[in-house]
């Protein structure tokens, strides 16, 4: 699924020095930046309100220009559910995700890491989709008690 939307102006950078922290012998033209984008997304482990808190607040002094880039479906979901457990934006939550990998993960092998990283990845999902599912219903618990408040 291609998206548009608004990276740093200094996207490409980040996502060379990604490349080359995941995957060192592939060029760009190999492993292209969505890919890499998508790997962010895939890779995040943690809650995202308390990681990614002082990503999202840099971000907003910082410079953006628009750009495509493509989002596998669960990819795509997954960021939606990390910016909306975040209660953030998809756009500055992506930004923030990637700031956060360029200052964070540690060189290494990349099949090795999927593989370690697969079951916690599942998990940190299913954590996000609760904390989500947790606030919606409160919503709707405060909404119902607003109807029967007004029905009396």
């Amino acid at each position: 699924m291609q998206i548009n939307i608004a990276l740093t102006d200094n996207n490409p950078e980040q996502a060379e020095i990604l490349r080359g922290q995941w995957y060192p012998s592939a060029s760009s033209q190999q492993i292209r930046d969505s890919f890499i984008f998508n790997e962010v997304i895939d890779r995040f482990q943690g809650d995202p309100v308390e990681v990614l808190a002082d990503y999202f607040r840099n971000d907003d002094d910082s410079r953006t220009v628009q750009r495509r880039i493509t989002l596998r479906q669960d990819t795509n979901e997954r960021l939606r559910t990390i910016a909306s457990v975040a209660n953030k934006p998809i756009a500055a939550t992506l930004r923030a995700l990637i700031a956060h990998a360029v200052d964070n993960l540690a060189v290494g092998d990349a099949k090795e890491q999927v593989e370690a990283q697969a079951d916690a990845t599942q998990l940190q999902l299913l954590n996000e989709k609760i904390a989500q599912l947790e606030r919606q219903l409160a919503a709707c618990t405060k909404t119902l008690e607003d109807i029967k408040r007004l029905a009396r």
